[in-house]
């Protein structure tokens, strides 16, 4: 064949372009008609995925958050800190619940746009154009690739810093760092030779009522002073450990070892300067295995130096994380299974077990991490291997035509009325026919 002649490099290259989008829309009917349904489909669904995902992780985190929005307010006002620790404390808190909301998020809003699609009856006619169920997942597949770095960047290099913040927070407010709290009718120990009790607090005029501090002194002696009113006052910017104590009206007592009788002297403004001791610095990042970062997870599993027990832990929670992020990948194909109602109804039970699935995946996963079993790497793949295919079977089940969750659904609701008619909830109603009559009709 001679390619050199003209004709024949002209009918080559003028194939050339339509051999390739054919490779490429292969599944898609024509070429120009492929290009088309590709942008429209794919942009249709991404859309209709974005919204409920969104909707899905931002409840999730708000959900997450609330349950320790309580408990962090109760343990900063019970220290005496200002509001803006608890926002720190929350903003410390979000990667750690954004690693769990962001699956969640890809997986509920999948099933319910799948939901709505096979609702509409519109995921019906995509079939029928000759739409997969594979190619209609070409696009939350993806997202869910996406979702997984970015879930892999978050629970393996964000969370354990945002952790350590976390805790570190915790120790300032516990030793005061942000501020003293000062609790009416109790003593409170300022300082190894200083001690304070204050009758009453008004905490609108940060005012303290009926004042008393003893203070014992260097050289053996002792000065208590007692006022009416006082307030406290940083000593400035240039020394953050110094308190200014301000008395009004009050009475100062010096009792020195060698006099009888101690001096008493009345004042009516009086400022003790208090020197607080500088607190111990906090421990450094890497005491717990949640404060680690995926890469120095692999570095302590492997570093020979280290306890055997300690490598053992880090191991498990190393594929912990590997394993977290990549069941975002399993999601889609699961959620098919979830969205698609069983034929002729609009029941969720596919979503309520394929979400309940999950959660208790994730809480297995925790479980054989903190278990002292053997072979925990080896175990955790093991678990992934076996969820991936559940998520997969529920898939290729759908694709058949079948509804995976119908089997479920009917032995569920089948032992609930059973349950019901044993426990007399409900009492069937007998229908009694009318016999035939046989008489002759006229």
């Amino acid at each position: 064949m001679d390619l050199d002649h003209p004709d024949r490099r002209r009918l080559i290259f003028w194939w050339f372009p339509w051999l390739v989008s054919g490779f490429s829309h292969v599944s898609l009917g024509s070429r120009c008609g492929g290009i088309i349904m590709f942008g429209r489909v794919d942009r249709y669904i991404l859309r209709l995925v974005l919204k409920p995902m969104i909707v899905v992780i931002s409840v999730a985190l708000m959900l997450l958050m609330l349950d320790n929005l309580l408990r962090l307010f109760d343990f900063t006002m019970t220290k005496g800190q200002p509001a803006w620790v608890v926002t720190t404390m929350l903003a410390a808190l979000l990667p750690e619940y954004l690693g769990l909301a962001i699956p969640i998020g890809i997986l509920v809003g999948l099933a319910l746009t799948i939901r709505q699609l096979a609702i509409e009856h519109e995921l019906e006619a995509m079939f029928n154009a000759g739409l997969s169920h594979f190619r209609v997942l070409r696009t939350p597949i993806l997202l869910a690739t996406g979702l997984m770095l970015a879930t892999f960047l978050t629970i393996g290099f964000i969370q354990p810093k945002a952790e350590y913040t976390l805790q570190n927070l915790l120790y300032r407010v516990r030793t005061g760092q942000f501020g003293m709290s000062i609790k009416s009718g109790e003593f409170l120990h300022l300082t190894d030779s200083v001690t304070m009790r204050v009758q009453e607090v008004d905490k609108t005029k940060q005012l303290l009522k009926a004042v008393f501090l003893k203070v014992r002194q260097a050289d053996k002696s002792n000065l208590a002073l007692t006022a009416l009113s006082g307030r406290l006052y940083r000593g400035g910017d240039d020394n953050h450990h110094t308190v200014i104590l301000h008395l009004e009206d009050g009475v100062a007592i010096h009792k020195t070892p060698e006099a009888t009788t101690p001096d008493v002297v009345r004042f009516s403004n009086y400022d003790y300067p208090i020197q607080l001791p500088d607190p111990p610095s906090f421990r450094k990042r890497g005491d717990r295995n949640n404060e680690l970062t995926i890469g120095e997870l692999w570095s302590l599993g492997h570093d020979q130096r280290a306890d055997a027990g300690a490598r053992k832990v880090a191991r498990g929670h190393f594929h912990r994380r590997l394993i977290q992020s990549a069941l975002v990948l399993a999601l889609p194909f699961l959620a098919l299974a979830m969205g698609i109602p069983p034929s002729r109804t609009t029941s969720v039970i596919g979503l309520v077990m394929g979400l309940a699935s999950y959660i208790v995946m994730l809480k297995s996963l925790d479980f054989v991490v903190a278990s002292s079993l053997p072979h925990v790497p080896e175990i955790l793949w093991g678990m992934f291997a076996g969820y991936a295919a559940f998520c997969f079977a529920m898939y290729r089940a759908t694709v058949r035509g079948g509804h995976p969750f119908n089997s479920a659904a009917g032995f569920i609701t089948a032992y609930w009325s059973m349950l019901r008619e044993k426990l007399g909830a409900v009492q069937p109603v007998h229908y009694r026919r009318h016999a035939p009559d046989h008489r002759p009709l006229g």
